[in-house]
């Protein structure tokens, strides 16, 4: 799986506090505690309030920023956001890039 299907990108991901074991972070409507030593190699948010934040699908899935059914492949990437971002969110909310 060296391709990074098994990675999930979030950008512009807002850092609202931080603490010794967690993140809280604001992930689209979402805020959510996420470990640091659940992060993977290129997320940005650690030393910075806001930028990129990438988590293995499986972290994604139990924290709800992904949905089963596009963890296991069975719905588009594209329209798994549709269906988190509401239209009116678009303008507060970076895409997501699904690796």
């Amino acid at each position: 799986m060296g391709d990074g299907s098994w990675s999930v990108t979030f950008e512009n991901v807002e850092v609202v506090r931080r603490g010794d074991l967690v993140l809280m972070c604001r992930v689209g409507q979402k805020i959510v505690g996420v470990p640091p030593r659940r992060m993977l190699s290129g997320t940005t948010i650690l030393t910075v309030d806001r930028g990129r934040l990438i988590l293995s699908r499986e972290t994604a899935l139990n924290l709800g920023l992904i949905s089963r059914a596009l963890h296991v492949g069975l719905v588009p990437a594209a329209q798994h956001v549709r269906a988190h971002v509401g239209e009116n969110d678009l303008a507060a909310v970076e895409p997501v890039t699904i690796c």
